[in-house]
């Protein structure tokens, strides 16, 4: 602890007088009870309380600062000249008094159920149970297409008989009776369309709900080394359909490069449809049925520091499907997001953020009054 001379000034009575006094740095005792004794040792005014105050809080939060900043750079200087097994000691310790630190006065957060199946999910799909997984989320899948074909064929029905009435009605009917037939089968198509959407939530929330159960569940099996694992894998394994490879073209290419210090890359080439790649599809090998490739990364590569995608090029409107956005969206449909939001909530949050994003840019432009859309170089 040093001490630093403190002088103030002030008038009283048409005098100026001068206070100056040692002061401890850094002071220990409050500061109002330190300004209480210099009061009543030098006989001050009362009517310069505020201002001494004031001033003597500046004094000690400057020179306190100033004499951390001396003994930090004063410790960092020992350290550059000491030795490694010394730097090693003051690391520990600062680690162990963090760390007591942190568990002494920091709140403890309970582990979310998010959080959860995050670790299960990535200790599972790096098990024996990693097939299992992928197929149940394949046989989920061709229950949403099966859902899918039915509400397809439910409003190709309708169109075709509204069609039919509408020309039907055209020959027969008066402009103001025809408006009002159109009105019905608008009305009819809102009320068909909300019910198949309502159907299709429910049944993709259904999913998730019994994924997430289901893995837990192999989970605490796994740890007890109980027989249900292996009954719960086989009767999943066992309802997969027959597979079904397509048409596509792929070759694998190794390129090595710099003459004295070789690096090697081994390129895996497709030619086909980029969506095929989202798609699920039942895939073989040799006779035997296994995970997509492509499914088998992702999978793998899940609540880790290694993730991986697909880059579709797209236009820059947020609020409306159409070329490969429209297929793309499609392809999401006809099957259950266990671990993401679905394409339509992702894309709202992209929109909400993109306002904030031109706000902390400080550059407002003209599309405030328009819809908002991506620009070049936004991410």
């Amino acid at each position: 602890m040093s001490k630093e001379d403190f002088k103030f000034t002030f008038l009283s009575k048409d005098l100026v007088s001068t206070l100056e006094v040692p002061v401890p740095i850094p002071l220990k005792q409050p500061l109002n009870d330190f300004i209480g004794q210099l009061v009543t040792a030098h006989n001050l005014p009362c009517f310069i309380e505020n201002e001494l105050k004031e001033k003597l809080d500046a004094f000690v939060w400057k020179h306190t600062q100033q004499t951390y900043e001396k003994n930090v750079q004063k410790k960092i200087d020992e350290i550059k000249k000491a030795d490694q097994a010394s730097v090693d000691s003051l690391v520990d310790k600062w680690s162990k008094a963090f760390t007591q630190e942190v568990k002494t006065y920091a709140k403890v957060e309970a582990e979310t159920q998010e959080e959860k199946f995050s670790k299960v999910y990535h200790a599972l799909i790096h098990s024996p149970a990693l097939d299992t997984l992928l197929n149940l989320e394949h046989t989920y899948s061709l229950t949403v297409e099966d859902l899918l074909r039915q509400r397809d064929a439910d409003l190709g029905h309708l169109q075709q008989r509204q069609r039919e009435e509408m020309d039907e009605a055209v020959k027969t009917y008066s402009n103001d009776e025809v408006n009002e037939l159109a009105q019905n089968h608008f009305e009819q198509m809102q009320m068909i369309e909300s019910k198949w959407t309502k159907e299709l939530t429910n049944l993709k929330d259904t999913q998730k709900q019994e994924f997430r159960e289901w893995v837990i569940k192999v989970h605490e099996d796994t740890q007890s080394q109980s027989k249900p694992y292996i009954g719960r894998m086989r009767n999943i394994s066992t309802t997969l359909p027959e597979a079904d490879d397509g048409e596509r073209s792929e070759a694998t290419v190794t390129m090595e490069e710099s003459a004295q210090m070789k690096t090697t890359h081994n390129l895996r080439l497709l030619c086909t449809d980029i969506l095929d790649l989202c798609r699920h599809k039942t895939h073989t090998v040799g006779g035997m049925v296994i995970p997509q490739p492509q499914r088998l990364q992702t999978a793998m590569s899940l609540y880790s520091n290694n993730l991986c995608g697909l880059i579709l090029l797209t236009d820059n409107n947020l609020s409306m499907y159409t070329g490969l956005k429209k297929h793309f969206s499609r392809v999401c449909e006809q099957s259950t997001d266990f671990h993401f939001p679905d394409l339509q909530q992702q894309l709202t949050s992209i929109e909400q953020q993109l306002p904030l994003r031109d706000t902390s840019k400080g550059n407002k432009s003209s599309r405030e009054s328009k819809d908002i859309g991506l620009q070049t170089g936004d991410f």
